[in-house]
């Protein structure tokens, strides 16, 4: 926000984007470890992880992805009883 003030509004309406598509299709993520997928967010160096369930879809972490693999999967295994 300190370089560019409408930066907090971009990067939640990519949010949205994404949430919207996971919604349509949640499928379509690439599995990143075992059923957890995840979702890129344009333009943004951050991804949404998420889970499909039966009857939902449950957004556990939105993380940089430059963050090292072993620690998103710590960080967002056992977030939801799935």
């Amino acid at each position: 926000e300190a370089f560019d003030r409408a930066l907090p509004g971009r990067f939640e309406a990519r949010l949205d984007e994404q949430v919207e598509r996971i919604e349509l299709f949640p499928e379509s993520g690439p599995i990143l470890f075992e059923s957890y997928r995840r979702a890129l967010l344009k333009r943004f160096p951050y991804m949404a992880v998420y889970l499909v369930g039966v009857d939902r879809i449950v957004l556990l972490a939105v993380v940089s992805v430059g963050r090292d693999p072993a620690w998103v999967e710590e960080t967002v295994s056992g977030r939801s009883d799935g």
